[in-house]
């Protein structure tokens, strides 16, 4: 269907590994540390859903875990792990 549609291979396979990393992302897990932060119950999930995109896993595990928010106009704050 997508051949008829005028989609080629790689367009094809860039569609493909978007449609694996959302579904990988569905299957991510949070649990409590001691300290009440949220961590990832199984980092092999977003590691798999990191690889699909083509992204460094603990650049989107930290951003993921310790967002950062912009306060004011020129500060940027990261919320505490």
């Amino acid at each position: 269907a997508m051949i008829v549609l005028g989609f080629n291979n790689e367009e094809q396979e860039s569609f493909f590994q978007i449609i694996a990393a959302i579904l990988h992302l569905g299957n991510l897990a949070f649990q409590e540390d001691n300290n009440g932060q949220a961590q990832l119950s199984d980092r092999k999930v977003a590691e798999d859903a990191c690889k699909c995109l083509g992204i460094l896993p603990e650049d989107f595990i930290t951003s993921l875990l310790n967002p950062i928010f912009k306060a004011g106009r020129d500060e940027f704050v990261a919320q505490a792990r």
